[in-house]
C-alpha cells in the first residue's frame, strides 16, 4: 500500500509566543511520518531563531532554514523548495492542527493518490470568542469535474477558500507545474490555489474538521499600511477574471460574489490603509489615489456589474463607499468615511458596553 510522507512547512516570523505550542502539534502528531520544516523568515524578535533550532534538536523530524526576511510567501516557497515529501502541508503558528489531523490526511492519501486534497476547518474569531465550522462534501473530483464542480463545492460562495493551510498539495505536482507563492505582502493564497485549481488533474474534498484558524483584530491585514495593496487587490480580481473566461464561467451568484469582493477590497485600500499611522501620504496625495482609483478599468468594470442585490448586502457605511465608487464622488466618499466612523462606534458600544 502507497503510505505517503508528508512534509508540514511552518513559517515563523516573530511567533516567539506561538512557537511552541505549534511545534507540540506537530511533533505529538498521531502519524509519524512527517518531516517538519520550520522556515525562519528573518525574525528580529531574538527569540523565535533560537526556538526553531531548539525544536530541530529534540525531534529528528525537523528541519530548519534560516532565512532573510522576504514576507510568507517567499517563506513558503523556500519550504516548498526544500521539501523531501510525497505531499506538502502549511500550517501557522497561530493556528491549531488537530493531533488526528496528519493521520486522517494519509488515510484519505492512501485511498486515493491526488494532486490536492482539501479538508474542513473552525473559524474562531478571538474577540468576540465564536466559531464558523466550514466542511466540504465527500468527493473525489477528476480532470473538467473539477471546473464542473468548482462554484458549488469549493469556491467562495460556500467558503473562504482562498487558504493555503487546509489543503494538501502532491509536491511532485508543485515542482512540475512550478507553482509557486507570490511575494506579496498580502493575498498570496488565493491567487495561488486559483491557479492550482486550473492546473490540477484531480482533487478530494473531505468533510473532516482538521484545522482552527483563529482571527486577531491585531495583526489583520488591515491593520498596516502597504504600499501596492490596491495594486494586490486587482491582481486577485484579475486572476478570478483569468479563471471565469478559462473555465467559462457563467453562474450569476459566483460572478456577482466576485464583483462585491473586489469592490470591498478597494474600499478597504482606500480607507483602513490610508487611515493607517504609519501612511507617508498628504491629504492631497491620498485624495489624488482615491480619485485614479475611481477611475481604473477594473473598479468601473466591478462597480457597474454589482446589480441591486449584491449592493443590499453591503452595510451601510459600504453601500454609501460603493455609491461613492460608482459615482466617482470625492465628497460623497467622505461623507461615507464619517458614517463609518459613527457605525464603528455604535458597533463598539453594541459589543462591548452592552456585553453582545
Amino acid at each position: 500500500m502507497f503510505m505517503p510522507k508528508l512534509s508540514v512547512i511552518l513559517c515563523a516570523y516573530n511567533v516567539a509566543k506561538y512557537l511552541s505550542s505549534a511545534f507540540a502539534l506537530l511533533s505529538n502528531q498521531i502519524f509519524r511520518n512527517i518531516e517538519i520544516i520550520i522556515v525562519d523568515d528573518g525574525s528580529t524578535d531574538g527569540k523565535t531563531p533560537a526556538l526553531c533550532d531548539r525544536f530541530s534538536e529534540e525531534d529528528y523530524r525537523v528541519r530548519v532554514i534560516h532565512k532573510e526576511n522576504g514576507g510568507l510567501g517567499s517563506a513558503r516557497n523556500a519550504g516548498i523548495e526544500a521539501a523531501s515529501g510525497d505531499y506538502i502541508m502549511f500550517y501557522d503558528a497561530d493556528d491549531f492542527l488537530a493531533l488526528g489531523a496528519t493521520k486522517v490526511v494519509n488515510e484519505k492519501l492512501c485511498e486515493e493518490d491526488v494532486d490536492v486534497l482539501m479538508f474542513g476547518y473552525v473559524e474562531h474569531s478571538e474577540r468576540y470568542d465564536t466559531d464558523f465550522s466550514f466542511s466540504f462534501n465527500d468527493l473525489l473530483l477528476k480532470n473538467n469535474e473539477i471546473r464542473d464542480n468548482y462554484v458549488n463545492e469549493f469556491s467562495g460562495l460556500r467558503f473562504n477558500n482562498g487558504f493555503a493551510w487546509n489543503k494538501v498539495y502532491r509536491r511532485k505536482f508543485l515542482i512540475d507545474n512550478n507553482l509557486r507563492f507570490g511575494t506579496e505582502a498580502i493575498q498570496q493564497d488565493e491567487p495561488y490555489n486559483l491557479r492550482v485549481y486550473r492546473t490540477a488533474s484531480s482533487i478530494r474534498l473531505i468533510p473532516d474538521i482538521l484545522y482552527e484558524y483563529r482571527v486577531f483584530d491585531k495583526g489583520n491585514n488591515r491593520a498596516r499600511y502597504i504600499p501596492d495593496r490596491m495594486e494586490i487587490y486587482k491582481s486577485v480580481f484579475n486572476e478570478y477574471k483569468l479563471l471565469i473566461s478559462e473555465w467559462k464561467i457563467s453562474d450569476t451568484e459566483f460572478t456577482q460574489y466576485v464583483y462585491k469582493k473586489f469592490i470591498d477590497d478597494i474600499i478597504c485600500a482606500l480607507t483602513y490603509n490610508f487611515s493607517q499611522k504609519k501612511c507617508p501620504l498628504s491629504f492631497s496625495e491620498k485624495n489624488r489615489l482615491i480619485k485614479a482609483a475611481f477611475y481604473d478599468s477594473d473598479v468601473i468594470e466591478a462597480s457597474e456589474a454589482c446589480r441591486t442585490e449584491v449592493v443590499k448586502q453591503l452595510n451601510f457605511p459600504q453601500r454609501m463607499y460603493y455609491f461613492a465608487i460608482y459615482k466617482r464622488s470625492l465628497s460623497f466618499f467622505y461623507a461615507a468615511k464619517s458614517v463609518q466612523v459613527f457605525h464603528t462606534i455604535l458597533s463598539y458600544i453594541y459589543h462591548t458596553i452592552l456585553g453582545l
